[in-house]
């Protein structure tokens, strides 16, 4: 049984859109719904408004890999779509299944090319940690990654809440310890899993019974600058650098909010 949906008119999204605009000046808007494009006509709806309306604004949302098409993407840029969060999560079939995600590779290839013959930048989460995985299903990852140059990727750590069935396989193997200390979780006063914001590895965060803690201590170590990279390369690309202005606010708000630059950097543009 699937779970229902309710959403706010396309009307009335653009109405807002539209009050943004007016009463703050926004440059860019992000939809923060898990999976925008859940009602196409409904997105395509919202395009066709602010088209009517004259709303000429950048935008952001998040979606799944399983619902886009070309044709699709193609309205959506025309419409000022400049990215889009996917939840990618792994290279390794064998992985996203543990996650029961219900996607495959071949979709997740799909939408990077697709991204790319359009120009949207697809930002990528990505899952390290999983139960069962190996540092092959990890390199499989980072190939995926390397290979696709034109995602941003935002690369986390599997945490096992309390109440998941993710938990509840750590302590079925012994894997998990059973004092752990869930203030080792927060970073900043926030739960905060990506790895550029990880301080330093720790056995509370990544959690594996088939990887030694020095082979996992380099691989968290490579993942971590192989992330901050891929953000750095973005940050001074030449579309960036034609606007100086721009060079400017994201330096200065970098130094005051360094966890949350990679996010504005894409989100800003």
């Amino acid at each position: 049984m699937k779970t229902p949906l309710r959403f706010h008119s396309a009307e009335r999204v653009v109405d807002e859109m539209k009050f943004l605009i007016d009463n703050y000046k926004v440059k860019h808007i992000a939809f923060c719904d898990d999976n925008f494009f859940t009602n196409k006509n409904r997105i395509e709806r919202i395009c066709k408004l602010m088209k009517e309306n004259g709303i000429d604004i950048e935008w952001s949302c998040q979606s799944r890999v399983d619902n886009i098409t070309l044709d699709f993407m193609k309205k959506i840029k025309k419409s000022g779509c400049r990215s889009i969060i996917f939840g990618f999560e792994s290279g390794s079939q064998k992985i996203l299944d543990v996650l029961n995600k219900g996607t495959n590779i071949k979709q997740n290839q799909k939408v990077a090319n697709l991204c790319k013959k359009v120009g949207i930048t697809p930002i990528g989460f990505f899952i390290i940690g999983n139960p069962t995985e190996t540092i092959e299903d990890i390199e499989t990852t980072m190939k995926f990654i390397e290979k696709n140059d034109n995602i941003f990727p935002m690369l986390h750590v599997l945490t096992p809440y309390p109440g998941t069935k993710f938990l509840e396989f750590y302590k079925k193997n012994n894997i998990l310890s059973k004092n752990i200390n869930w203030s080792k979780f927060i970073s900043n006063r926030r739960l905060t899993f990506a790895l550029s914001q990880i301080p330093k590895f720790s056995t509370h965060i990544s959690i594996y019974n088939n990887i030694s803690k020095n082979e996992l201590n380099r691989i968290f170590n490579k993942l971590k600058l192989f992330e901050k990279n891929r953000m750095y390369t973005g940050i001074w690309s030449i579309e960036l650098c034609k606007d100086l202005s721009k060079v400017m606010w994201l330096i200065k708000f970098g130094l005051k909010h360094p966890h949350t630059l990679k996010t504005v950097r894409k989100s800003f543009l």
